[in-house]
C-alpha cells in the first residue's frame, strides 16, 4: 500500500528509488517478498536493504550506506525502538530520504523518542486512532478509557489493535457456540477456527472496515490508512480507507 500511494505522488521523470529497511527476523522479512514483487511490476527500482536489529541503538553505518544509495524513500520493517533509532541517525547524517514504515512503528512514542526527525513520516495504520472523533467505535474506547483511566488521555494505535482483536476473538466464539447449540462444553479449537471463518463483514464500530474470513483467506479486514508524524507527535490521517493490494495465491497458501 505504501509503494502504491508514494508511487501516484511520483512525478519525476525517472523511475522512483526506494530502500528496504528491516530486521533479521520472520516478521522482519516478510515485507521483502511483496515489495520487490510489486516494485518490480509498477517500475519502481529498490535500490538498498539495510538489516537494522529490532533493539538498535545506534544504525549510523546502514544509514552512511543508504545515503549513498540516494533513496528517494525507505519502508521501516520494525517497531517503535528501531524505527527512532533509524530517525534520528538518518537526521544526523543529513539524509534526504523520506521515511515511511509499518504499523508497529507508527506511534505518538515515536515523536518522543526521535524528537523533530520524526516530523514527517509515513505509516500503514489499519485502524481507527485516537483522534478520528467521529468514529463511534473511538467514542466508545474514550468512554471507557474515562471511566477506568481518568488521568489517561491518550491511547496508542495498539491499544485500538487490542480491542478489535478481543471483538474479532468474541465474535468467533460467539459463532462456535451456535454451532453447538451454546454449549460451551462442546466448543472447541477447531470449532473456533470455524467460527472465524464464518464472519462476514463484521462491523467494529468503524475502527477498522468490516472483517471477513473464509478457510482460504484469513486477512480479516483489508484496508489501512495512512498516517503522517505533525509537531508535538501528532498522528493524523492523510488518506481514508485504501484497498490492500492483493495477495499472491502462492503466498496465501504459505508457499512463499
Amino acid at each position: 500500500t505504501v509503494l502504491k500511494y508514494i508511487n501516484n505522488l511520483w512525478k519525476e521523470n525517472r523511475p522512483l528509488r526506494v530502500a528496504l529497511i528491516y530486521n533479521d527476523s520472520e516478521y522482519g522479512r516478510a515485507v521483502l517478498a511483496p515489495a520487490k514483487r510489486y516494485a518490480k511490476a509498477h517500475g519502481i527500482k529498490i535500490v538498498d536493504e539495510e538489516k537494522v536489529s529490532l533493539r538498535c541503538l545506534d544504525a549510523t553505518p546502514q544509514m552512511r550506506h543508504l545515503k549513498q544509495k540516494k533513496a528517494d524513500y525507505a519502508y521501516i520493517q520494525e517497531t517503535v525502538i528501531a524505527t527512532a533509532t533509524i530517525l534520528k541517525d538518518a537526521g544526523k547524517l543529513g539524509l534526504t530520504t523520506l521515511f515511511t514504515g509499518n504499523f508497529w512503528g507508527t506511534e505518538r512514542k515515536l515523536a518522543e523518542l526521535a524528537g523533530p526527525a520524526a516530523e514527517g513520516y509515513i505509516g500503514v495504520m489499519p485502524f481507527a486512532i485516537w483522534s478520528d472523533r467521529n468514529v463511534p467505535g473511538i467514542q466508545l474506547l474514550k468512554k471507557i478509557n474515562r471511566k477506568y483511566h481518568p488521568r489517561v488521555q491518550f491511547r496508542e494505535p495498539p491499544y485500538v489493535a487490542g480491542w478489535v482483536n478481543a471483538a474479532i476473538m468474541t465474535e468467533a466464539v460467539r459463532k462456535a457456540l451456535g454451532m453447538v447449540n451454546n454449549d460451551p462444553n462442546q466448543v472447541t479449537g477447531t470449532l473456533i477456527k470455524k467460527g472465524f471463518e464464518s464472519i462476514k463483514d463484521f462491523n467494529i464500530e468503524g475502527l477498522v472496515t468490516p472483517v471477513s474470513y473464509s478457510a482460504k483467506d484469513h486477512r480479516g479486514a483489508k484496508d489501512v490508512k495512512l498516517v503522517i508524524i505533525k509537531k508535538k507527535g501528532r498522528l493524523t490521517a492523510i488518506t481514508g480507507w485504501i484497498k490492500t493490494p492483493p495477495v499472491p495465491k502462492a503466498e496465501m497458501e504459505g508457499k512463499e
